[in-house]
């Protein structure tokens, strides 16, 4: 097996891991405050990774380019993290896997480009599988979408899967053009996305009493979580420098389906088979898209 596989694999397995992790979580925290203290905590847990970097071959370019698609991943981390909060993780995580569809049809309408038959196909098994994904709870919770406005957080994995489309290709410019060693682009990655949240977190909320609440109330959570994202992140860094971000999105994916399959049946979600097998076709969807 490639070196680049196993990265991907394992990257998926932490991810997924990360994911249930962060909606059990969830059920307590509010996202803003656990995204900043998981940012810091993340942060803290990466620090020792600058004893190993090679400063004599750090670019201020790459950095420059981190520091501004940090902005973005901060952003679209944060509207799939309320999303998770507000629905079911067997329904919105599923939901991550439209990525590959989303460019292919942006590319068709704006960029002119063909899509083939195995595109078409795998554009028609998305459909299919959201279908399977979304029926027979269509009706049992319109009511609810409704008054609580949960529609809003399908919008917002559509438009985190829009950013996280470009943030993969600056990791991509960034890993393989500029050879940036690992380590570094880790460091520098956390150390902007923890930047980010803080200032966020000023704005918007309470700033520090909001960082000690979450650490106090979530604390050791979070630092589990901490230590799942910084080993998901450092696997995937490793793939995206042998080979396309597309190749290890591809394999990365399959996180989805072991998220819904072990998640939903920790947290007692109904009709788990038929999401299942609808996650299934979507990722088998999205595969076709992108091979």
């Amino acid at each position: 097996m490639e070196a680049w596989i196993i990265y991907a694999i394992v990257s998926a397995v932490l991810t997924s891991a990360a994911t249930i992790a962060q909606k059990k979580t969830l059920l307590k925290e509010h996202a803003m405050e656990f995204s900043a203290v998981l940012a810091i905590l993340t942060l803290f847990i990466s620090l020792p990774f600058i004893l190993v970097i090679d400063y004599s071959q750090l670019q201020l370019t790459p950095i420059i380019i981190i520091f501004f698609s940090s902005i973005l991943g901060s952003i679209g981390f944060l509207l799939i993290i309320k999303s998770i909060r507000h629905m079911n993780i067997t329904e919105s995580l599923p939901l991550l896997a439209l990525e590959p569809a989303i460019i292919a049809i942006l590319s068709f309408i704006f960029l002119k480009e063909t899509l083939n038959i195995s595109q078409i196909i795998g554009i028609g098994s998305l459909i299919v599988g959201i279908y399977i994904l979304e029926k027979g709870t269509a009706k049992k919770n319109q009511k609810i979408i409704k008054k609580d406005k949960k529609l809003k957080y399908v919008g917002y994995i559509i438009l985190a899967l829009f950013i996280y489309s470009i943030t993969s290709l600056f990791d991509r410019v960034v890993l393989f053009r500029y050879d940036m060693q690992t380590e570094a682009y880790i460091v520098f990655v956390h150390i902007f996305i923890a930047f980010h949240f803080i200032l966020m977190l000023n704005i918007f909320h309470n700033g520090k009493k909001d960082i000690r609440h979450g650490l106090k109330k979530a604390g050791w959570w979070i630092f589990l979580i901490a230590l799942l994202t910084l080993g998901y992140r450092l696997a995937q860094a490793e793939a995206v420098k042998l080979v396309p971000v597309a190749l290890v999105l591809s394999i990365k994916r399959l996180s989805i389906l072991f998220t819904v399959m072990i998640g939903g049946e920790l947290f007692h979600e109904e009709n788990l088979l038929r999401k299942v097998i609808a996650t299934s076709i979507i990722i088998a969807g999205a595969l076709l898209v992108i091979l």
